[in-house]
């Protein structure tokens, strides 16, 4: 298999054949074990004769016994042709691949390794100001960059305060859920709800203007604009709360006001009577 490829429980993933250097390992083992077991056979042979000790033949039995086990162990791990079938233990994805064909493998080494393909974590940045306001629990949403994609459900897993020395960020981290779609190595757009206002006034973002650091908006009493200065609360992409400034109900302006004056007459979309040739008048959709 190659990195990338998608396997099942149970297929075969590389084949390890016995070096030449461990081809003379066993027969060294082999041939200890030969050598032991006639010393062994030997001592007892003195034993009975009276020319050796009970002492003496229990030591060579030991040592008969492990040779035996290295020749056994070895000779179970090396077949004629075939030392071991690496298979996959579960369904997954090969997501590391260390070992290359006619490579000599070292003991213990991680030669191959299966992702899940629901086991998907994503690693969000968060800048340092922001990262105590980022707990585990919190709901996330997930999109791909590419236009109209799907958005992802999700919740923070855990985070990292740590300051990553190449992008200058501290992370939070995502457990996707199952069949996702999302594929490993996708670049995300990521929504985290750091605080939740129930039943409060939100205006659409469009509506609001600046002068400064002051926010205002524009309502319509009657058919005049009403300049409204206005403190704002939390954003939830194009929705904004409105602390104070702005009652519930109230007509915004929300198209061409950025060139209206407090006082000034409007007409909603409903009017269809033509505008009064007044050069003094200002007249704007709602």
């Amino acid at each position: 298999v190659t990195v990338g490829d998608e396997v099942k429980r149970g297929q075969a993933l590389l084949r390890l054949v016995p070096s030449p250097l461990t081809q003379l390992e066993l027969g060294r083992a082999r041939r200890d074990a030969d050598l032991a077991l006639a010393e062994r056979e030997r001592m007892g042979r003195l034993r009975r004769a009276g020319l050796a000790t009970e002492s003496d033949l229990l030591t060579a039995a030991n040592a008969a016994a492990t040779a035996a086990a290295m020749r056994d162990s070895l000779g179970a791990r090396v077949g004629p042709a075939e030392l071991l079938t690496v298979r996959a233990s579960r369904d997954g994805i090969v997501d590391l691949l260390t070992g290359q064909p006619g490579e000599v493998l070292a003991p213990g080494a991680v030669v191959v390794r299966i992702a899940a393909q629901d086991a998907l974590q994503v690693r969000l940045g968060i800048e340092p100001q922001d990262a105590n306001r980022v707990a585990a629990g919190q709901a996330v949403h997930l999109a791909p960059l590419a236009p109209a994609a799907a958005t992802v459900a999700a919740e923070v897993s855990s985070t990292d305060h740590r300051i990553d020395p190449l992008t200058r960020l501290t992370a939070a981290l995502v457990h996707l859920p199952p069949h996702s779609g999302l594929l490993p190595g996708a670049v995300l757009r990521a929504e985290i709800v750091v605080a939740q206002h129930v039943d409060v006034v939100t205006a659409p973002r469009r509506a609001l203007l600046y002068a400064g650091e002051q926010a205002y908006l524009f309502v319509a009493d009657g058919d005049h604009a009403q300049r409204r200065e206005i403190k704002t609360g939390v954003q939830d992409g194009e929705v904004v709360e409105v602390a104070t400034g702005l009652a519930v109900g109230e007509a915004l302006i929300v198209a061409g006001n950025a060139v209206l004056e407090d006082g000034m007459l409007i007409r909603t979309q409903a009017e269809t009577a033509p505008l009064h040739p007044n050069a003094g008048d200002e007249r704007v959709q709602q």
